[in-house]
């Protein structure tokens, strides 16, 4: 059975700046401690939506797992969006997709050091977005 960490966070941040996703479910704000018994990251579930209407934007984004746990950070390509305007308004069309970024993965950590997440994205300024990001350890 495998051990699942769940991490959130916003990004008010400029572009191409990393940004620390470290609050829990509850509201803590911690990072990730490896337990005793695991080895290794086998799955990384991403979402990312946004909280405002949208002029025409684009953005990548970008997971970084880093921290004492892991040998070199690793940063994977999650989300990306697109947002147009519609009837000369501001409509806040989402053209990207909405479901869950899903990466099954090999990566191995460092039993009782800590586990880091920040994101970035490169773009057009999307406002706020959110981020929501399951870890799968066994």
């Amino acid at each position: 059975m495998a051990d699942y960490f769940t991490r959130y966070d916003s990004n008010a941040g400029a572009t191409a700046i990393y940004t620390p996703i470290e609050t829990d479910p509850i509201g803590a704000t911690l990072a990730i401690k490896v337990p005793s018994y695991r080895t290794r990251i086998t799955k990384i579930i991403v979402s990312v939506v946004g909280n405002a209407a949208q002029a025409v934007t684009g953005a990548i984004y970008v997971l970084k797992v880093h921290g004492k746990a892991v040998s070199s950070e690793q940063e994977i390509v999650v989300y990306a969006s697109q947002y147009e305007e519609g009837g000369g308004t501001v409509t806040g069309t989402n053209v990207g997709s909405a479901r869950p970024f899903i990466l099954f993965c090999d990566i191995p950590v460092k039993a009782g050091n800590d586990l880091q997440l920040s994101w970035a994205y490169v773009g057009t300024d999307p406002g706020t977005p959110f981020i929501n990001v399951t870890i799968e350890m066994n």
